[in-house]
């Protein structure tokens, strides 16, 4: 019986152990270019949804961040661009949609 219970602790304490790990493995730090990407998709995304009226704050936006962040220029350049032309065909694409439905 002893033996039965040392057995099922083992097992847990293993199960623990194994588990403990796996949370570890999985919570990575973001690298530079996620973050990069993050950023990017979150000032494009204001951006089109203010309907490109302030483009003023959206430049001043990355600039402050890739001051701060140390980001190469044209890696965040890129990326930016890359973001905002792929929310702005997101928005033009659902807009297309919707103007045929109200037809």
């Amino acid at each position: 019986m002893k033996s039965t219970y040392a057995l099922i602790a083992a097992s847990l304490l293993a199960l623990v152990a194994a588990c403990d790990q796996g949370v570890a493995q999985t919570t990575k730090a973001p690298t530079q270019a996620e973050e990069i990407e993050e950023f990017c998709n979150q000032v494009a995304s204001d951006f089109v949804a203010s309907g490109g009226q302030s483009t003023g704050l959206f430049m001043g936006r990355i600039q402050q961040k890739m001051l701060e962040e140390e980001w190469d220029p044209e890696t965040v350049s890129n990326t930016c661009s890359e973001a905002l032309r792929r929310k702005t065909e997101f928005i033009q694409q659902h807009a297309q949609a919707i103007e045929r439905r109200a037809q």
